[in-house]
């Protein structure tokens, strides 16, 4: 689903919620503005829904939206302050959004560096091995030595390893992005995602505690959420902590290997500051996810590329062997 969509749409319910519109109107209005697509569609089933008299929350339930803004909806009817929830939701998904562009991004650059590598590596393969000795064609001597030179066996592993060793990178890194087992792995591991995800649940859990859900609501919903990893793992310690009747917040929160140290430290030990507590958890690691993604493509993308250029360059030894041979015989 579109995010940038979704955080337009909730900031247009929430002003029409707040000019009086009911919900079923505001629906209504807002999807006649909308585009086509997934998110339009599911919003005209909510509106069609409402207008037979189905329950907010039942109809809710009959959508394809995302788990966290059926939660936050529910809430904010329930609490009886839906636009100020919508607005929050928007901010939330606002934020969600740019963290995945740019990490998109970050995914991007490594798969057009892997591409241009593959391409590269085999033109100049190609190339040395089946057009050079064209070029001494009228020279039958030449192009014998030439051709005899680039089909010895060090001169073929040389030229072509280092296409081989392109369709290994491509084809681990297509593996790592079709494995949802790999992916949850190296989320965790991986600079920039991993302040990503630390700064999408400390989001997820201020919007919750901000919208009125209870500190066990809200780590039930983050732990489902996060159920396929070991982020789950830890938060599901921190609700068996606080069900055992841990009630300070320092015994729930503790350390593990996916939070630091610093993410329990930010969060406080006051109960009543939670809320700014996980506000500036997110903020600081979404600050330095920024910080890493600039990292990566002002250091490591230009490292890459010489990288490229060095194992293209490599090809080009048996030919610079050949011209060496080919001084020597003129010099004799």
């Amino acid at each position: 689903m579109n995010l940038d969509e979704l955080t337009f749409a909730n900031r247009q319910l929430a002003d029409m919620l707040k000019s009086g519109v009911p919900l079923e109107g505001s629906l209504h209005q807002l999807c006649s503005t909308m585009s086509r697509g997934v998110l339009r569609g599911e919003f005209e089933a909510l509106e069609r829904d409402l207008t037979k008299g189905t329950p907010l929350e039942e109809a809710l339930d009959n959508r394809q939206l995302p788990e966290l803004y059926v939660k936050m909806i529910k809430v904010g009817v329930k609490s009886n302050n839906l636009p100020v929830v919508l607005t929050m939701t928007a901010d939330y998904y606002s934020r969600v959004n740019n963290l995945q562009t740019r990490l998109k991004g970050l995914l991007l650059y490594p798969a057009i560096t892997l591409l241009c590598m593959l391409a590269l590596t085999l033109f100049v393969a190609y190339v040395n091995q089946n057009l050079v000795a064209d070029m001494f064609i009228n020279d039958p001597e030449m192009s014998l030595l030439v051709r005899s030179s680039l089909d010895s066996t060090s001169a073929t592993v040389m030229m072509w390893s280092p296409f081989y060793l392109s369709v290994c990178l491509v084809v681990g890194y297509l593996v790592c992005l079709g494995s949802a087992k790999i992916r949850n792995s190296l989320r965790w591991k991986l600079p920039g995602f991993r302040e990503a995800n630390l700064s999408q649940i400390a989001s997820s859990m201020n919007i919750m505690l901000r919208g009125g859900c209870t500190l066990d609501e809200s780590l039930q919903m983050v732990q489902h959420m996060e159920k396929d990893n070991r982020a789950g793992e830890e938060i599901a310690q921190w609700h068996e902590r606080m069900a055992s009747g841990q009630g300070k917040l320092g015994e729930i929160f503790q350390p593990g290997k996916v939070f630091p140290l610093e993410f329990i430290w930010m969060l406080g030990t006051d109960e009543e500051k939670l809320v700014r507590g996980f506000e500036r958890t997110a903020e600081l690691y979404y600050d330095r996810e920024k910080q890493r993604v600039r990292m990566f493509l002002q250091g490591v993308v230009p490292m890459a590329i010489c990288a490229l250029g060095l194992i293209a360059a490599l090809q080009f030894f048996p030919l610079v062997k050949i011209l060496t041979t080919m001084m020597e015989q003129l010099g004799t």
